[in-house]
């Protein structure tokens, strides 16, 4: 079945509306605005987490050691030994007391300040009655506050960081606060001072910036493909909406020249009409009365046509009539009945009893088949045939009218462009009648798709809803 109006299938893509391209993608901007502001979300949030995860770590060790330090200075009683620094009175007790210190995992230096801030003790013995300025970690831990940080040893070289062994290995600082009472009164009486270097603390924290990275990266790429799919497809829509609008425009555009097109035809079929009666009224032979009696006819038929087509035309609104399916096929094929006998080409009506009538006015189920049937009729070669069945179609609201050739067929290309406007394979062809077809079916709940193999002919299935 060749495209005598125009034709096209909608093929793999919808034409595209010029210039939207070029104007704005929405996708392309979309992809590129979102990833980086999910991917800027995604570091920041992660890197508040690990922070957040380092900071609260270090925090409770810190608060652990300094329990454990002055659970250790209230076994020992070696509070005393701050209160007389200097004092080698204490004997044994210090000893076991900076033995403690000295054991604790990982640690590369002990220092012991008194509550004046003069280091009395540490495991340099170099360090040994020393006071650095400007240690505001040790004001906190005067204060009662354990402080801690980290670094890398050799990176920042403080006073009190000389000499410390393993450079450039990561050390956690803690400065500790050692507490007493006088009276009662609890009250600071010195700081302990540790560097150390905890392996697995480190391990750990960072195998929780790892997860806390790939959970961000992988909540950050599951929004990003969520959010793209939705804007894809939306933009998918968009398109295709834009490319039915265009095509509703040109088929407006091709409905108000057929209205007036109609209302041209009138007064010239008037004509044709009376010059006809006028020559039967004359003695002519037998066979030119009858061509007279033909042309009076289909004029009449004609005039019937755009009579309704117009009044068609005018109908905006209100309860379609129902049309009985096989009287508007009969109908229609009717006029071509006497072009198909003469090319020699079969026509068969096949109505299945389960068929009545369509909620589709009678003209416009007559405008869709004669685009079909002339379509057929012009593709079957003489002594082939053309088949219009009606059937019920796959629910019980529905049925399907069926108008097969046994054609040629269609070349790819022509089917895929079949229903797009003014787009025909025929060199007098227009370009509209398969697209007007399918636009009618459409505004009535129906559709128009065709079905096609090249050389085993075409077929052309309506779908319309059932009475």
């Amino acid at each position: 079945m060749s495209v005598a109006d125009g034709s096209g299938d909608v093929g793999p893509t919808d034409p595209t509306p010029p210039n939207m391209d070029r104007t704005f993608n929405l996708t392309r901007w979309f992809a590129v605005s979102s990833a980086l502001a999910i991917g800027v979300i995604a570091l920041a949030a992660s890197w508040f987490l690990t922070s957040f995860l380092t900071q609260r770590i270090l925090a409770r060790e810190s608060d652990f050691l300094a329990q454990f330090i002055n659970g250790i200075v209230q076994v020992e009683e070696a509070d005393r030994y701050f209160s007389t620094a200097g004092n080698d009175s204490a004997g044994a007790d210090l000893e076991e007391f900076h033995r403690h210190l000295v054991r604790v995992p990982g640690t590369l230096r002990a220092n012991v300040y008194a509550a004046n801030g003069r280091l009395i003790w540490s495991s340099d013995r170099e360090l040994v009655g020393k006071a650095f300025r400007d240690n505001l970690e040790l004001e906190q831990a005067l204060n009662g506050i354990a402080v801690w940080e980290t670094g890398l040893v050799g990176a920042d070289e403080k006073d009190e960081h000389v000499d410390l062994p393993q450079p450039g290995v990561r050390f956690v600082e803690n400065y500790l606060p050692v507490w007493s009472t006088r009276a009662g009164v609890p009250y600071v009486a010195g700081v302990v001072e540790l560097y150390r270097t905890p392996a697995s603390l480190f391990e750990a924290l960072d195998a929780g910036r790892r997860d806390v990275l790939v959970g961000a990266a992988g909540a950050a790429a599951l929004l990003f493909s969520t959010l793209f799919w939705i804007v894809w497809r939306a933009h998918r829509v968009m398109r295709r909406q834009q490319a039915e609008l265009l095509k509703a425009q040109t088929l407006a555009a091709v409905g108000e020249m057929a209205s007036a097109v109609a209302h041209g035809l009138r007064n010239p079929l008037a004509s044709i009409r009376s010059s006809a009666e006028l020559a039967l009224e004359t003695e002519a032979e037998p066979e030119t009365r009858g061509l007279m009696q033909e042309v009076v006819a289909q004029a009449d038929r004609l005039e019937d046509w755009v009579r309704q087509y117009l009044r068609y035309a005018c109908l905006e609104s209100g309860e379609p009539e129902a049309a009985p399916v096989g009287q508007v096929i009969e109908r229609t094929l009717d006029p071509f009945a006497a072009g198909l006998r003469r090319r020699g080409i079969e026509a068969r009506v096949e109505v299945s009893p389960q068929v009545s009538s369509c909620r589709v006015p009678p003209l416009a189920v007559t405008q869709i088949l004669s685009s079909l049937i002339a379509n057929a009729a012009e593709a079957v070669q003489e002594g082939g045939h053309l088949t219009i069945r009606a059937e019920r179609g796959p629910t019980r609201r529905c049925l399907r009218i069926r108008v097969e050739d046994d054609g040629p067929g269609m070349p790819k290309p022509l089917l895929e462009n079949a229903f797009r406007p003014f787009a025909t394979g025929k060199k007098a062809g227009l370009g509209v009648g398969l697209p007007l077809a399918r636009q009618i079916a459409r505004r009535h709940g129906g559709e128009l798709e065709l079905a096609t193999r090249e050389g085993a002919g075409t077929t052309a299935t309506l779908f319309l809803r059932a009475a």
